[in-house]
């Protein structure tokens, strides 16, 4: 936030515009030095980081800034225990690490997905290749959303009734419609069934993303480098 780095003394210059979950527009501004972000005992330089104005709720709350964890470290790996409400960053091997976390969460469904590469901003989400009701789908993995979601495509014709599902950094309503029935997804050898979910229309890099009413008991493992793989664990 704007307000966070006055207070860190950080330099910065207008950005290009953003575009927030409800798709309004999000003035951003660029820090013009190096900044550096301390884990523990962890020192991160983070390449490029964003200020902005955040809504007024924020700073009530006390949040002073946003972690885009699939963009902390392109050398480390981060694993985001949602069950736990644990995120560690670790340096290491991949085969290694992915294997300590399967053994430590013993009799649950693992895939490794390579994460796709649909060219610009958009890469710095996590977008993977599955499908939902047996169609192709790219489908955006985001912890920061609230509810799960689907364009039209996957379920055409009527839908349940218009819903706020919540609000964008602009302080925009966020809505869509109410899904209907049980929609299939697969990524791989993972799969998992949802009833809850929104329909609303989705950005060009992806058509579909899973918020945290499913992930919320789930473990990723992730880095920020372009193409490399995100492993998701289920509990059974």
């Amino acid at each position: 936030m704007n307000t966070l780095a006055d207070a860190m003394g950080v330099e910065r210059e207008p950005d290009e515009a953003g575009t927030d979950h409800s798709g309004a527009a999000v003035s951003t501004y660029a820090a013009t030095t190096a900044v550096e972000m301390q884990i523990e005992s962890l020192t991160i330089p983070v390449p490029r980081m964003l200020f902005i104005d955040g809504p007024p709720p924020f700073a009530v709350w006390g949040i002073g800034g946003i972690v885009s964890p699939q963009l902390l470290s392109d050398s480390h790996w981060v694993v985001l225990d949602l069950a736990a409400d644990s995120l560690r960053i670790i340096e290491g091997d991949e085969e290694q690490i992915a294997r300590n976390t399967s053994e430590s969460h013993d009799g649950w469904a693992h895939a490794a997905l390579p994460r796709a590469q649909p060219g610009g901003d958009s890469n710095r989400h996590i977008i993977l290749e599955g499908s939902i009701a047996e169609v192709s789908a790219q489908v955006m993995i985001n912890t920061g959303g609230a509810h799960t979601e689907v364009a039209p495509v996957f379920q055409p014709g009527a839908q349940g009734e218009e819903v706020a599902t919540g609000r964008g950094v602009s302080g925009a309503s966020v809505r869509g419609q109410l899904g209907a029935g049980t929609l299939r997804w697969r990524f791989d050898s993972l799969g998992f069934t949802t009833e809850d979910f929104v329909v609303r229309e989705q950005s060009s890099a992806s058509n579909a993303q899973v918020g945290i009413d499913v992930l919320r008991s789930d473990v990723l493992m992730f880095r920020a480098e372009p193409g490399s793989n995100v492993h998701w664990w289920r509990a059974p």
